[in-house]
């Protein structure tokens, strides 16, 4: 629908609808309403009121009665074109076919009333009297207003999502009968050709472009923390990020799983994927929170310029959140998103950053062999590189994934040194007061880059025992922290007004957080339209902070404005200038919460977690900061209480005791379990007195069809509890015990079993693709029709397990007791059985049996006939079992040849 034809529906709508204001322009026209188009949304809706005003007097009574309609007709007249106008759609087609004309238009609405009506008609005359002023107002609010064409349409055009085709086809027929038009269809041609213009250059502007140009910028911009205004005179020093990076501070890094050696050749890795190869190369970069992974992407740009107009950026968490990663051809989904094609990326370094901030069900190694097969090996495109950088401790089973890995290191004291010497002589005269002797000391935190300009920068002092957490403690204390630095334009040097208001927005940020939690945690953005709402909130409370300070709060220099596209709608918003300082802020928010309530009620606690733990999920790294906080607060001993509270929730419900029925409320129950989980296992020494409402809880929710993957279970009793069909995969289970469990159908993929008692447990059809099952026991466990493909199992005890109908290619089942199991029908290819005990086995009910590695396994005499013709024995070094006595197959083959 085009631009001049929304407005004709907004208008109508608003006379004949529900609809009015904001509410009607928004959902109409699709502009979002934010803090840059306030102003055109204003217009628009104001334009639209006028014009309905106008609408609303062409159908009023005195109007109908004015252009000769009966008087005992008007009412029902204006009911049945009210109602006529909300079923009809007016659109560029129909206008066209109308030529714009309203005794044209007229006609139409009268032929669509025929059709509803089935030439059942009252009081034609009237209605068709009433259709032909409506269509001239209709007409004459499409030619002539003066606002539509310089202030409506133009704010429009600017965000309509529509790539105008009719649009174009009406300007070209135009143009060509352009000078025998009338000067009202020479105006419409004009505001044709200025929408035409403005779509196409809004539809080239919304293709997701590469980021380059963005971290190449950031080279010869101030750090965050060093970004003053030059025309204040209390300014501080404005220090680059190139003039203190220097090459001798590329971080070192460990190779794949190497231990120990740290190498320092970075600069001649990374051009090795750049240029001067032949071969499609992939390298994943991984690296801790402020390790420095986004600014090496930025040192790449500015510094390795033989390539740079090659070189696309791209972020995961902004580019490509809209993608299933768990579709086939992912990377051909992935290149349609960036509107990419094979032959664009040959010789071409395709860099994609920040893997850890997407959200993806199941193993990430999956996703990155994925990306490595089509993209690398395919050998679609040629002379290309592609770069992945990923926080550490994301991706399970490195030693799967099929490309080439590294993992950043700390910087060591020759780079702490230099970096440290850099920037004093940057500030200079500004004195650093904190001692190098000092921060050597603390090598472990100040050696991530992020962390040690944050206290070089702001001058915090550190104590010997600092962590992340602590530093960040400091930097945003009330006391001596970042808001006491802060003067007009960003300074730091003298006291300003906002350390008036420090408290408030302190809570802003922290408050900022929890809706990122909950509403973006991928992008870890908040809107320009929610981040005013939570700071319109704070003014409410508190009038002295003034009504500027959402830009007060902007002062502190830790936030940046974000400009993305969404739906074809530029949006602008607020994030954080590092994801771990959202990470702080929201651990901040959480922490102080239980701090508050831990001493109520333990349904004042309950409740609680039930409302802040809802809907988003603690990742690994706030869960790493707030154990820290809790550790070295007074609520460190308070784990009877958290324990007792989390039984309440169990017994009870996770969200019953907040009194609210949620949305989604079946999504936010496990939610919160599965925050909970992780929760309680911050406290050391937990006792877990809760195992048995675990089970308890679990058996009345599994109707739901559970879906609990990436669950931490540790020491619980499962026993006997019903797991039917329930989501366990990529869960982690260690001590625990499941005896006589129904796992019936239950998903395990990729899960970790650790000392975990199988016994008894009924497996049947269930999931276990790539399961890792270590010193277990699953004595007479039923498996039946299960699926082990992939699946680790060592070290475990399988002894009368059913293994009937079930499905195990490539598994490990090495050094473990697989004495008397029924695999009647099963499938067993490719299966390591090194030093295994099949004794009592009877491998011939096998449906399949071959390519089996049977070295050192332990056999009995019935099995060795038939596998002599399928492996071969002798070589494989298999060994005999004879009543108690273990004997070599080679020993007993020769002593039964020399007998023959």
């Amino acid at each position: 629908m085009g631009v001049a034809v929304n407005i004709i529906s907004a208008v109508l709508k608003s006379v004949v609808g529900d609809k009015i204001g904001n509410e009607l322009t928004n959902e109409v026209i699709g502009i979002s309403i934010d803090g840059v188009s306030e102003k055109g949304i204003d217009r628009i809706s104001d334009f639209i009121n006028g014009e309905k005003a106008k609408i609303e007097n062409i159908i009023s009574k005195e109007n109908m009665k004015s252009i000769g309609i009966s008087e005992e007709s008007i009412d029902y007249v204006v009911a049945e074109i009210k109602d006529l106008l909300l079923k009809v759609e007016i659109t560029d087609e129909v206008l066209r076919q109308c030529k714009y004309d309203s005794m044209n238009l007229s006609i139409f609405l009268w032929t669509e009333y025929c059709k509803q009506k089935n030439s059942h008609i009252e009081c034609e005359s009237d209605i068709k009297k009433g259709l032909l002023a409506v269509s001239k107002a209709l007409v004459k609010l499409m030619r002539e207003s003066e606002a539509f064409e310089k202030e409506v349409l133009i704010q429009i055009s600017s965000s309509v999502v529509d790539v105008n085709t009719e649009i174009q086809e009406v300007s070209i027929f135009l143009k060509k009968e352009f000078n025998k038009l009338d000067n009202n269809n020479q105006r419409i041609l004009n505001i044709l050709r200025m929408l035409l213009k403005q779509t196409q250059n809004l539809n080239e502007q919304m293709i997701t472009k590469s980021r380059t140009q963005e971290y190449a910028d950031k080279w010869n911009e101030n750090m965050f923390l060093n970004d003053f205004d030059e025309r204040d005179e209390r300014q501080g020093t404005n220090v680059k990020l190139s003039s203190v990076y220097k090459e001798e501070h590329l971080p070192p890094y460990i190779w794949k799983d190497n231990k120990e050696r740290e190498n320092l050749d970075l600069k001649n890795l990374l051009s090795e994927y750049m240029y001067g190869h032949y071969d499609n190369k992939m390298l994943l970069i991984l690296g801790q929170p402020g390790i420095g992974k986004s600014t090496l992407i930025t040192w790449i740009t500015a510094n390795l310029a033989k390539r740079t107009r090659n070189i696309l950026v791209y972020c995961f968490a902004s580019d490509l959140k809209e993608i299933d990663w768990k579709s086939g051809q992912l990377s051909k989904i992935m290149l349609k998103e960036l509107n990419l094609s094979n032959k664009e990326l040959n010789e071409t370094v395709l860099i994609l950053d920040g893997f850890d901030e997407i959200n993806i069900e199941g193993d990430r190694g999956d996703v990155l062999n994925k990306l490595y097969w089509e993209l690398i090996k395919e050998k679609r495109i040629y002379k290309f590189s592609l770069i992945v950088t990923c926080r550490e401790n994301y991706i399970e089973n490195l030693h799967r994934i099929r490309c080439e890995y590294i993992t950043l290191q700390r910087w060591n004291k020759k780079q702490i040194q230099s970096f440290c010497k850099i920037y004093q002589e940057q500030i200079s005269p500004k004195r650093i007061t904190i001692v190098i002797d000092k921060i050597l000391k603390n090598q472990e935190i100040l050696g991530i880059p992020l962390i040690l300009y944050m206290v070089l920068a702001l001058d915090i002092h550190i104590e010997m025992d600092s962590s992340v957490v602590g530093i960040y403690d400091k930097i945003f204390s009330l006391e001596g922290g970042i808001y006491d630095r802060c003067v007009d334009n960003k300074s730091f040097a003298n006291k300003h007004r906002i350390s008036k208001i420090k408290q408030q927005i302190h809570q802003v940020s922290r408050e900022i957080a929890m809706w990122m939690f909950e509403n973006a945690s991928d992008e870890a953005c908040i809107p320009q339209k929610e981040y005013k709402k939570i700071c319109f909130d704070i003014i409410q409370k508190d009038e002295k902070v003034g009504n500027d300070f959402d830009n007060d709060v902007l002062i502190g220099n830790y936030f940046k404005q974000v400009v993305k596209h969404l739906d074809m709608i530029e949006m602008v918003g607020v994030s954080f200038v590092h994801r771990s300082i959202y990470e702080y802020f929201l651990v901040e928010y959480i922490f102080t919460l239980i701090s508050n309530k831990i001493y109520k009620s333990k349904e004042d606690l309950a409740a609680l977690f039930g409302m802040v733990l809802k809907k988003g999920r603690l990742s690994y790294q706030m869960l790493e900061f707030l154990k820290v906080k809790i550790l070295k607060s007074k609520i460190c001993n308070k784990q009877e209480v958290i324990n007792s509270t989390f039984e309440l929730m169990l017994e009870e419900g996770m969200t019953y005791c907040t009194g609210i029925c949620y949305k989604n409320a079946i999504e936010c129950e496990m939610n919160i379990f599965i925050n909970m989980l992780a929760l309680v296992h911050l406290w050391e020494d937990n006792c877990m007195s809760y195992n048995v409402f675990i089970a308890n809880y679990l058996k009345r929710n599994i109707e739901d069809k559970l879906n609990l993957k990436g669950d931490r279970f540790k020491g619980v009793d499962l026993n006997e509890s019903y797991l039917s069909e329930a989501n366990l995969c990529n869960s982690e289970f260690i001590r625990t015990t499941m005896l006589g469990a129904n796992l019936r159908k239950v998903k395990l993929v990729k899960a970790s079993l650790y000392e975990v008692n199988l016994i008894n447990a009924d497996l049947i059809g269930a999931d276990l693709v790539n399961i890792t099952l270590v010193n277990s026991s699953l004595v007479n466990a039923n498996l039946s029709l299960a699926n082990l493909n992939g699946a680790t199992i060592t070290k475990s005890n399988l002894t009368n397990v059913n293994l009937n109908g079930s499905t195990l290619i490539s598994v490990d089942l090495c050094d473990s007791s697989f004495l008397n199991v029924d695999i009647e029908n099963a499938t067993l290819r490719y299966v390591k059985l090194v030093g295994t005990d099949l004794t009592g086995t009877d491998l011939q009910k096998a449906k399949i049996f071959e390519n089996i590695d049977l070295r050192d396994a332990i056999l009995d005499e019935s099995q060795v006939d038939y596998l002599s013709h399928k492996c071969n024995l002798l070589s494989s070094k298999v060994r005999l079992s004879k009543g108690e006595k273990i004997v070599s197959y080679k020993e007993y083959y020769n002593t039964k040849s020399s007998i023959n």
